[in-house]
């Protein structure tokens, strides 16, 4: 009779997989803000700038810098799980999904986000930036 015997030494690789369970909402938290980032970066890059009437053209600029600040209600709102993505100002809405304003003007619907954020995510490099970040955390040594 033959008998071979491997001894795996899993030590290593059992804590690591522990530390990496326990970092993992910090983990979310840290890749969700980098495809936020890349998100806003988008939108403000390919569908703010630009001339009308597909794009916003960039008048202000007020709605563009409202997509960078960094606040509860304004760009994102982190948790665990998910990412909002957005800005507090009351006119942005009508630019996104168009509407009346209060002098009853109709305005066209301009979107800056929702095509911003199919492009991050269709074209891969969502899963590119998550992939990325958590082979970071693997490789990481403690």
């Amino acid at each position: 009779m033959v008998k071979y015997e491997v001894d795996l030494k899993t030590g290593p690789v059992v804590k690591q997989l522990k530390r990496l369970g326990r970092d993992m909402p910090k983990i979310n938290r840290g890749i969700l803000g980098l495809i936020g980032f890349e998100i806003v970066t988008k939108a403000n890059a390919n569908y703010m700038r630009g001339p009308r009437p597909h794009k916003l053209g960039h008048i202000s600029g007020d709605l563009a810098a409202s997509l960078h600040e960094k606040k509860k209600g304004s760009l994102w709102d982190l948790d665990d799980v998910g990412l909002d993505i957005g800005t507090n100002l009351p006119y942005a809405a009508r630019w996104e999904f168009g509407g009346t304003t209060k002098k009853g003007t109709r305005l066209i619907p301009r979107p800056y986000l929702k095509p911003a954020i199919n492009d991050v995510f269709a074209s891969g490099k969502a899963q590119l930036i998550a992939d990325r970040e958590l082979q970071k955390q693997i490789n990481r040594r403690d």
